[in-house]
């Protein structure tokens, strides 16, 4: 089960570029779960990433934001995230830069991207039921919707 980062080790804020509190918010709830943080941290994914020079990569990003942000700990200086914001149509189509969008879908589109992108991420046990290769990714952010109708 994925946990949030102690708040002695939070990390700085992120500037807002115009409308884009969907995407900060959900970027700053991503970096401060801890079991993404700590593999982010580490920079395994760009290690072996496979992207070419100029593509975009969320991994990658994700990276470089943990790096900044959390420099300094409470005390790192706002980051502008202009990488992930430019990329915003390449994470969620539709999405554009300047726009007041939902974080909710947003993070949905995030954790779709990760997934294709991550697929180097260990694989991790598989729940019941649970068919082909799993990523720790998945199992990081993965649940169930119950709901119950009473009359």
């Amino acid at each position: 089960r994925a946990t949030m980062v102690a708040q002695s080790e939070a990390g700085g804020g992120l500037a807002n570029l115009g409308n884009t509190c969907f995407m900060n918010s959900v970027l700053q709830c991503l970096v401060h779960t801890q079991l993404l943080h700590r593999y982010l941290e580490k920079r395994q994914h760009s290690a072996k990433c496979r992207r070419r020079q100029g593509e975009f990569c969320l991994f990658c990003a994700l990276e470089d934001l943990v790096q900044r942000t959390f420099a300094q700990g409470p005390r790192s200086p706002a980051f502008a995230p202009r990488a992930i914001a430019n990329a915003l149509p390449a994470i969620a189509k539709g999405f554009r830069l300047g726009r007041q969008e939902d974080a909710h879908e947003f993070l949905r589109y995030v954790l779709e991207k990760l997934t294709k992108e991550g697929s180097a991420v260990v694989e991790a046990a598989r729940p019941p039921g649970v068919t082909g290769k799993y990523t720790a990714l998945q199992s990081w952010f993965s649940g169930a919707l119950r709901s119950q109708i009473q009359c």
